[in-house]
C-alpha cells in the first residue's frame, strides 16, 4: 500500500526555502518537495477551453484553460481553473515569469515562497504577483479551488493603477489595493459552480475595471508586445527608436508600468520559451537555439544569473504537475492552446 508524503512541517517549509536559495537541488531531494504527476489527459477541447484531467498519487486535480474575451485580449492572456481535491499537501515550482498573476483562491489559502528574499514570502486566499526574475515556490495544505487570472503587465497596470515596480520579484495580498470590485468578485465566483459562468463574471468584471481606467502609454505596450513576439530578441535601441524616446526614456517607463527593465524582460521571456521548449523534450542546445540564444552557453549564463545553477546540474527546472499549478503563467506541454491563449 503506498505510503502518504510526510506532513509539511514549519521546519521542513524553512529547509525547501534554504534548498532553493542555495540552489543545491538533487534529483531525489526534488522528487520529495514537488509532487510528481502522471501524463496529463485532455479530456474536451470546444472554441476557446480546454480542460485536463492530472492523475496524481493520493488525490485528484483538475485544470481548466479559457481564452478571455476578445476585448481583453490586450490586458488578459487567459484563465487557468484549478480544482486539487485531497488533503495531501502540495508544492509547485515555478520559474522566473514575464507576466501578471492574479490568483483567487475560494477556499484554502496559498502560500508562496519567493527563493532569493523569505521576508516576501505570504500565505493568502487572493494574490497577486508581478514579473519575477528568480524562482517561486506555491504550497497548499488541503483542497485548493480557484482561478488564476493571466495578466499582460500592461493591463494589470491598468487595473491596478500602481507603479508596477510594487509587485516586481513578490506576492501580494490582492485586498491590499482597494478595489473593492475585485474583492466582491471572489465571493461571487466562489458561489457559482459552472466553470463557464465563472469565466463570463470574470470577463464582465474585468472589461468592466479595465473601461473605468486610463490606458498606460501606447508606447509601453506596444515595446511589451514586440518583445513578446520576438522572445525577448529585440534591442532596447530598437525599442526605444520605434517609441521615439530615448533609451533613458524607455527604461523609466517600463519600469513604471511593465515592473522591469526591457533587458530584463527580455532575458525572463527567453528563459520561459527555453524551458517551454524543454518541457516538450527537446535536448538543450535545440531549446536554447529555439529561444533565441546565440548558442547554448548563453543559455547557461541565464541559468546561472537567475535560478544560480547551470541547466544539466540543476533540479529548478517544472515538472509535469509545474506547468499547470496556479503560480505558473500558460502550459508549456500543449502548443496549440498556448498559440490560442497568447495570441502568438
Amino acid at each position: 500500500m503506498p505510503t502518504s508524503p510526510r506532513p509539511l512541517t514549519l521546519h521542513r517549509l524553512r529547509r525547501e526555502v534554504q534548498s532553493i536559495r542555495s540552489h543545491t537541488y538533487r534529483t531525489r531531494e526534488r522528487a520529495m518537495c514537488i509532487t510528481t504527476v502522471s501524463r496529463p489527459r485532455l479530456l474536451s477541447s470546444r472554441d476557446s477551453t480546454v480542460t485536463k484531467d492530472l492523475r496524481v498519487p493520493h488525490q485528484s486535480q483538475r485544470v481548466v484553460y479559457r481564452a478571455a474575451s476578445a476585448p481583453l485580449r490586450g490586458s488578459v492572456l487567459g484563465y487557468r481553473a484549478f480544482q486539487f481535491h485531497g488533503e495531501v499537501p502540495r508544492r509547485w515550482f515555478a520559474t522566473p515569469t514575464g507576466a501578471v498573476m492574479m490568483i483567487l483562491s475560494f477556499d484554502s489559502p496559498l502560500t508562496v515562497i519567493d527563493s532569493a528574499d523569505d521576508p516576501r514570502s505570504i500565505a493568502a486566499t487572493s494574490l497577486l504577483g508581478g514579473i519575477s526574475t528568480s524562482a517561486t515556490m506555491g504550497v497548499s495544505r488541503g483542497p485548493l479551488n480557484g482561478i488564476s487570472v493571466i495578466l499582460t503587465p500592461p493591463g494589470a497596470y491598468r487595473l491596478l493603477k500602481v507603479p508596477m515596480t510594487t509587485l516586481t520579484n513578490r506576492y501580494l495580498d490582492l485586498t491590499g489595493f482597494g478595489i473593492p470590485e475585485l474583492t466582491r468578485l471572489v465571493a461571487d465566483l466562489r458561489g457559482i459552480k459552472s466553470w463557464d459562468q465563472r469565466f463570463s463574471l470574470l470577463d464582465t468584471v474585468l472589461a468592466s475595471l479595465l473601461r473605468g481606467n486610463p490606458p498606460g502609454t501606447p508606447e509601453v505596450a506596444q515595446a511589451w508586445q514586440h518583445l513578446r513576439h520576438t522572445m525577448g530578441s529585440a534591442s532596447v535601441n530598437e525599442l526605444a527608436t520605434t517609441a521615439g524616446w530615448s533609451r533613458r526614456q524607455l527604461e523609466r517607463r517600463f519600469l513604471e508600468q511593465v515592473g522591469v527593465s526591457p533587458k530584463s524582460l527580455a532575458q525572463v521571456l527567453r528563459l520561459e520559451e527555453a524551458l517551454r521548449l524543454k518541457h516538450t523534450k527537446l535536448s538543450w542546445a535545440d531549446a536554447a537555439a529555439g529561444a533565441g540564444y546565440h548558442d547554448q552557453s548563453h543559455l547557461v549564463r541565464a541559468f546561472k544569473a537567475m535560478l544560480g545553477c547551470v541547466p544539466t546540474k540543476c533540479g529548478m527546472v517544472p515538472g509535469a504537475g509545474d506547468w499547470d499549478s496556479p503560480l505558473n503563467p500558460l502550459p508549456g506541454s500543449n502548443p496549440q492552446l498556448l498559440a490560442r491563449l497568447t495570441g502568438r
